[in-house]
């Protein structure tokens, strides 16, 4: 199984902020579960993007009449492409995250080594949602 990554990442003005994360090596029943208790531990979320990759196109059909805002997205960049179009939005300092989250560590260090590192998930789902917020210019995401 790969690691699968959820984020809820909001904006305010100028700013991004991680609110919440979850990351695992799920089947697909497991990645379901996920995505229904992110969705109702931030009722607020707008958009909940999957890629259309792996589990992702079934986990869309499963949800889809079920919870609001479920866009099906099919990235054709290399996730390297992805993260150079949106880091101005990290080195500016506007992408921060809640330094007592275990999480942020692993994204922090995932993030440093990134495109070089064993993993890539989490810059990758970051990457998805900075860009959806500040190059596409929608709301919220999960």
């Amino acid at each position: 199984e790969s690691w699968v990554v959820g984020g809820v990442i909001g904006k305010v003005g100028s700013k991004s902020f991680l609110i919440d994360a979850v990351r695992g090596k799920w089947d697909f029943p497991e990645q379901v579960r996920q995505i229904r208790a992110l969705k109702l531990a931030h009722p607020y979320t707008q958009e909940i993007l999957i890629e259309r990759k792996a589990n992702g196109e079934a986990a869309i059909k499963t949800l889809e009449d079920e919870i609001p805002g479920i866009v099906g997205i099919n990235p054709t960049e290399s996730k390297e492409a992805r993260a150079s179009a949106v880091s101005f939005v990290v080195e500016a300092g506007n992408f921060l995250m809640d330094a007592s989250s275990g999480f942020t560590q692993e994204a922090k260090d995932e993030m440093l080594s990134f495109p070089n590192g064993s993993t890539d998930d989490i810059v990758d789902m970051i990457t998805q949602a900075l860009r959806r917020l500040y190059l596409d210019n929608t709301g919220f995401f999960v």
